[in-house]
């Protein structure tokens, strides 16, 4: 299942013929968007910086160099270390990454607990942690579709091994 158009809430679909994956969503995150707009205002400092020292040196030029410099370093660091909650579809297989942890879901698998109520799916395998996906974090109607056309998919597979183990 491949979307038609870009999504809202940062899903964007891929080609999924080609081997990669059929949907990405990244969730938004206020502090990345105030860090990229600190970037952005730093490299003007840079650029500012570099054509006031071209024209003439003077302290207060090379400190505004250095400063918009350090600046636009710390916020590019910030930017990767803070990396967002990434969903990856490809196929059956449901990949989240959160908080530096990765992980990976088979959606046709019987294995795989999935729990819907309003606005979230969460997923679990047996004994783990459950993994709670929000609707603000995805397109929903995309991600919701997504998984529950994979879920009736597991549910058959279910029915088939019940078949199989009960003759």
């Amino acid at each position: 299942m491949t979307a038609s158009g870009p999504a809202k809430d940062g899903g964007r679909p891929h080609a999924g013929r080609a081997g990669g994956p059929e949907h990405v969503f990244v969730a938004p995150s206020g502090f990345r968007r105030v860090v990229l707009g600190v970037l952005v205002v730093a490299l003007l400092g840079v650029v500012t910086g570099l054509v006031l020292v071209a024209a003439e040196r003077s302290a207060w030029r090379v400190t505004i160099l250095v400063i918009s410099t350090l600046v636009v370093v710390s916020a590019w660091s910030m930017l990767l270390a803070r990396v967002p909650q990434r969903i990856t579809v490809t196929g059956p297989v449901i990949e989240i990454r959160r908080d530096g942890k990765t992980r990976r879901y088979d959606l046709e698998d019987p294995g795989v607990e999935i729990r819907v109520r309003d606005g979230e799916i969460a997923f679990a395998h047996y004994m783990e942690d459950w993994v709670v996906v929000r609707s603000r974090d995805v397109e929903w109607k995309t991600f919701s579709d997504v998984v529950m056309h994979y879920q009736n998919n597991a549910d058959r597979n279910a029915e088939a091994r019940d078949q199989r183990f009960n003759k």
